[in-house]
């Protein structure tokens, strides 16, 4: 359902629920700076720390509770939805740990031996699927938070969640059988990789000699064709095909028998170590 912002913080306060940010720091990776600058991030959660997943600190989903949240940091996030930084929810009694790890068993999706990332952080993914879910179906996604406002990437939408409570493993995920097409899909990967890149190596993705999305859409291909589906290889196979002289190296070639994870772990190693030898010289 549409509605604007300042009406649904209204009711929100009404109900006397706390407020939760959901932020995406590989969209908008300026927004947990903001937040620190307006001294308002002080009770929040990383999702990523203390998981296999360390490795990918940076671009991490963060949980920051925002009871009490300057007046002058929500109305910048709230005036700028264009830069998809992720989505605001409320909860009854807010538990930051409940929340995290509420977020943590539903962030990795295992199919057929793949994983990857479940963008739920993403808020034009969120408002898609709840918006496709059932109200029985919806507290399983959103556990124990009671009501979300999203942008669509068109305008604002907010759900409400019935039955708010702890929903642990195992259960059921309508929200993936939700049919999505290539080119959504394509482009949200798109989206997220390109902010990923100028945030983190902006001087290489300026003088990059195609465009930009092109040579995304080029490292996306070849990652499927080698079976790279995690982020982790994702974004190693970007960062390392920057470099000209990495981007050409013969680690890159799978070789005959070698598994989709036998030929990351290869790579990685060899040029890795090229890596930091660059760096000493």
């Amino acid at each position: 359902m549409s509605v604007q912002p300042n009406d649904w913080l209204t009711e929100q306060h009404k109900q006397r629920r706390q407020l939760l940010l959901i932020v995406d720091t590989v969209a908008a990776p300026h927004v947990i700076g903001k937040l620190f600058e307006l001294g308002t991030a002080r009770d929040y959660i990383r999702l990523f720390q203390g998981t296999e997943f360390e490795s990918l600190l940076e671009q991490s989903p963060w949980l920051v509770g925002i009871n009490g949240i300057s007046k002058a940091a929500l109305a910048h996030l709230l005036q700028s939805p264009q830069d998809n930084w992720g989505w605001i929810a409320s909860a009854e009694h807010l538990d930051l740990n409940e929340v995290a790890q509420h977020w943590r068993e539903r962030m990795v999706i295992s199919e057929g031996g793949q994983r990857w990332f479940y963008r739920f952080q993403d808020n034009v993914v969120i408002s898609r699927h709840l918006n496709a879910l059932s109200p029985a179906d919806i507290p399983l996604l959103l556990g124990p938070l009671a009501a979300t406002l999203c942008w669509n990437g068109e305008h604002w939408q907010q759900f409400e969640n019935d039955h708010p409570a702890v929903y642990p493993a195992p259960f059921a995920t309508p929200w993936l059988a939700v049919p999505e097409s290539a080119a959504a899909s394509r482009a949200i990967e798109i989206r997220a990789m390109k902010k990923w890149l100028w945030n983190k190596h902006p001087h290489a993705t300026y003088h990059l000699p195609v465009f930009i999305e092109d040579w995304i859409e080029q490292q996306l291909d070849l990652a499927s064709e080698w079976g790279w589906n995690d982020a982790e290889q994702i974004f190693f196979l970007a960062e390392h095909k920057l470099d000209p002289e990495r981007a050409e190296h013969a680690a890159w070639a799978k070789q005959t028998g070698e598994t989709p994870e036998e030929h990351f772990q290869r790579a990685n190693k060899i040029l890795t170590h090229l890596y930091r030898a660059q760096k000493i010289e």
